[in-house]
Parts: structure tokens; C-alpha cells; sequence
């Protein structure tokens, strides 16, 4: 068969036999060549098959993406909780430093006042 050139060339494996063979013994062509010929069963075939890889390709592409937003998310959710308790100290530390300075001025109120106190005994005393 390969001899006599019945078959081309491109379709001379295994693969392509196997299904030429197929559509012949099926019925599903009764000639090779033609619009409805086994070499262009074989060729729409072949395309559809490279067509199926390349969507599970784009599927399993997917699916990574898919995982990888997750991931994601659960990174930006940890991050929005860390930014809450952050903001709840950053409150925290602003109440403490408004009350130390409070307290500040009254250190230096009740100083003062300590100094004046001490200045008027010591005239008493003298």
C-alpha cells in the first residue's frame, strides 16, 4: 500500500491509518478523497481533537486562576483584619497620648503650683 502511493504520505502512521481504516469498515466514507473523504474526516478530526486539548489546556489554565484568587482573597482578608487591628491600636494610642498630655499639663499645673507653695512657706519661714 505505501508502495503504490494509494495513501499520501502525511497520513502514512499509525494513528491515521487506524481511523482511515475505521471510517472505511464503519461506513462512515466510502472514498478518500472528496469533501466528505476520509483524508478530510481525518483532517476535521485531527482539528477538533487539537481543539479539545487546547480548552482542557484552558480549563486546567483556569482552574490555577481559580486557586490563585482564592488565595488571594484569603491574603486580602487577612490584610483587611490586620489593618482593623491596627486601626484599633493606632484609637488606642491617640486616647493614651491625649491623656498623657493631659496628665502632662497637670504635671506642670500642680509644679508650678508646688513651686509658688514652696516660695510662700519659705517667706513664712524666714
Amino acid at each position: 500500500m505505501y508502495d503504490k502511493n494509494i495513501i499520501y504520505r502525511k497520513y502514512c502512521n499509525l494513528p491515521a491509518l487506524t481511523s482511515i481504516y475505521e471510517y472505511f469498515i464503519t461506513g462512515r466514507c466510502t472514498e478518500l478523497i472528496g469533501p466528505h473523504g476520509a483524508y478530510n474526516m481525518y483532517e476535521d478530526e485531527l482539528r477538533k481533537d487539537t481543539v479539545i486539548s487546547q480548552l482542557n489546556t484552558v480549563i486546567e489554565n483556569l482552574e490555577q486562576i481559580k486557586q490563585n484568587q482564592y488565595m488571594l482573597y484569603q491574603q486580602v482578608k487577612s490584610i483587611n483584619e490586620n489593618t482593623q487591628v491596627i486601626a484599633s491600636e493606632l484609637r488606642q494610642i491617640k486616647g493614651y497620648t491625649v491623656q498623657i498630655a493631659q496628665l502632662s499639663a497637670l504635671n506642670a499645673y500642680y509644679a508650678a503650683l508646688n513651686e509658688r507653695n514652696t516660695r510662700i512657706t519659705m517667706y513664712y519661714h524666714l
